[in-house]
């Protein structure tokens, strides 16, 4: 994303980017244990600051946090491996790697809940976090709202406990196949009002916020910037990929500019995959002179449920790093 526009300090957060919970719906609560927990969490994202992609299985997964300063473990791709324990409130997840010196990631997950008894959760607590057998410093419980499709009860948790018998219940419970590019339609209702951490093959880890169909706000945590910019979205039928067209508008040594860039998406599912950027441009609105960037940046992007909570652990993570220095 161009730089420059709209330079907003990362603590300023709008509160509007918030995801909501209709309350009015009847919830159910999803039963969650030892036995049933890899069925849940596989091919879920668990995005803590750090990042971990549970594999289908859910026995194990990949670690990513390039933050030294997070508490967490530092480090990049790491295969970890995964065990559920039933504690004596909620369930403990274990992540362990060789590369955890100082002893296995633990998290507590509880309070699973399925909003509107059709057979999805649709909301569940991470309660605690530890390093061996030390817990995290300041780590506050973090509300979790998977998308549609993203988690569903257990086979057992549904014959045990079977969802509301209404039409609309039916149609919810129907599996939701997320896989492969996602069409307008459905990039309107799932991926709208979530956003995508993109990590650059030069190692940025920045944030794309689509707060509607047409808008967007990106942030970028290196240079502390936060971007508005439009665009457009569009599956390119047949050829298993999307394309992300953006503008942003900017002002830069007095001189407005106008940036466009055309970024093609290929999906792994529709909440994770590779992006590279094809065309990147900068406009002289003034002179029309339109310069082409030279160099094209290409990465992998994935879903981040609630950009506001993300952003702002991020933002107190930069803070914490420059109050230390």
């Amino acid at each position: 994303m161009k730089k420059i526009i709209n330079s907003i300090l990362l603590s300023i957060v709008p509160l509007f980017f918030l995801s909501c919970i209709d309350e009015s719906a009847p919830t159910a609560v999803a039963a969650v244990d030892s036995t049933s927990a890899a069925e849940v969490f596989g091919g879920y994202t668990l995005d803590l600051n750090p990042t971990i992609v549970f594999a289908a299985d859910g026995l194990t997964g990949t670690y990513n946090n390039s933050a030294n300063d997070s508490g967490f473990p530092a480090g990049t791709n790491i295969q970890v491996v995964i065990k559920y324990v039933d504690g004596g409130v909620g369930l403990d997840i274990t992540f362990t790697a060789d590369a955890f010196t100082e002893g296995a990631l633990g998290v507590t997950v509880q309070d699973f809940k399925d909003t509107g008894n059709d057979g999805g959760i649709d909301e569940f607590t991470v309660a605690a976090a530890k390093v061996g057998d030390k817990p995290i410093p300041n780590f506050k419980p973090v509300v979790k709202r998977p998308m549609p499709g993203e988690m569903k009860r257990s086979k057992a948790d549904l014959a045990a406990n079977p969802v509301a018998s209404t039409a609309d219940a039916a149609v919810a419970q129907k599996a939701v196949d997320i896989s492969g590019t996602p069409t307008l339609a459905e990039w309107n209702s799932n991926i709208v009002g979530k956003g995508f951490l993109i990590k650059g093959a030069a190692g940025d880890n920045d944030v794309v916020s689509f707060t509607s169909a047409t808008e967007g706000v990106s942030y970028e945590f290196t240079d502390g910037i936060v971007d508005s910019f439009t665009y457009t979205y569009e599956e390119l039928a047949g050829e298993g990929e999307g394309i992300l067209k953006i503008t942003t508008d900017y002002t830069e040594n007095g001189v407005k500019m106008r940036g466009f860039q055309d970024i093609g998406l290929k999906f792994t599912d529709w909440y994770n995959g590779t992006f590279k950027e094809e065309v990147s441009t900068d406009t002289n609105l003034d002179t029309g002179v339109i310069t082409y960037d030279s160099t094209l940046d290409s990465g992998t992007f994935s879903i981040i449920d609630n950009v506001t909570v993300y952003v702002q652990q991020q933002s107190t993570a930069s803070a914490g790093s420059t109050t230390a220095n």
